[in-house]
């Protein structure tokens, strides 16, 4: 009867053992999941503020070039607006056709 129950006894303690292991380990692997996928949002929202001022500033950027090249060149009305669209669009075309052929 002894025997039955330290056996028993044995058992359960193993049991319990390693469920709190288990336990532990599993809250340790969420936490640290939760930790990396923060990090990760805080970076995806820092790059995305950063790409925004970036984006305004190329703008303004563009729209000063273009001012002055209309005032410049005085060809047409709207030249200055004309070059850099097309200097805009083509590096639109030549950058697609570069991330096309580093994809393959």
């Amino acid at each position: 009867m002894k025997d039955k129950e330290k056996n028993f006894n044995l058992s359960d303690f193993v049991l319990n053992l390693l469920n709190g292991f288990i336990k532990r380990i599993s809250w340790n692997v969420v936490f640290n999941a939760k930790k990396q996928v923060d990090e990760i949002v805080f970076k995806i929202k820092s790059g995305f503020v950063v790409m925004i001022f970036l984006f305004l500033g190329i703008i303004f950027i563009l729209v000063g070039v273009t001012a002055y090249l209309n005032a410049a060149l005085n060809l047409f009305p709207g030249d200055g607006y004309l070059i850099i669209g097309l200097i805009s669009v083509l590096l639109g075309i030549f950058t697609a056709l570069i991330t096309k052929y580093l994809r393959k």
